[in-house]
């Protein structure tokens, strides 16, 4: 599976079309304060997010990703701001469904709102919205 190649893809999809300021792999340990909006691209590792499936003797291996999104600003800008970015990854997610050949296809699963904790890594970041994408290859 090429799950931290399918990552990797998603990652650059979002910074090359400009929907964030970054995006990482995993959690960062610092968010730098002059970005507004930024992406956490997390590959699922709980083996209940890891299964196969077969049609017509074909194969195919699911994987899980989130795609966590993170607005600075105001309240109400801020998750303005994160809907319209959201959709936006959305919208680009499926119109790359196949993620440059990684991924034989890719569904959005679930898409959920809110306000992401505050600590020390993520404080001024207003709002949240987590993507969940699932990926499909033959295996």
């Amino acid at each position: 599976m090429y799950t931290s190649q399918i990552a990797e893809e998603i990652k650059q999809l979002l910074v090359t079309n400009e929907l964030v300021d970054r995006a990482w792999i995993g959690m960062p340990k610092k968010i730098p304060s002059s970005a507004k909006t930024i992406a956490i691209i997390e590959p699922i590792n709980d083996p209940e997010y890891h299964y196969t499936a077969t049609k017509n003797k074909v194969v195919f291996k699911f994987t899980d990703f989130y795609i966590t999104i993170l607005t600075k600003g105001k309240d109400e800008t801020a998750f303005k701001n994160n809907w319209d970015t959201t959709d936006n990854i959305k919208t680009l997610l499926k119109e790359n469904s196949k993620l440059n050949g990684k991924c034989k296809d890719s569904t959005l699963e679930e898409t959920l709102y809110g306000t992401p904790n505050r600590d020390e890594t993520n404080k001024g970041l207003t709002a949240g919205s987590q993507i969940t994408l699932r990926c499909k290859n033959e295996v």
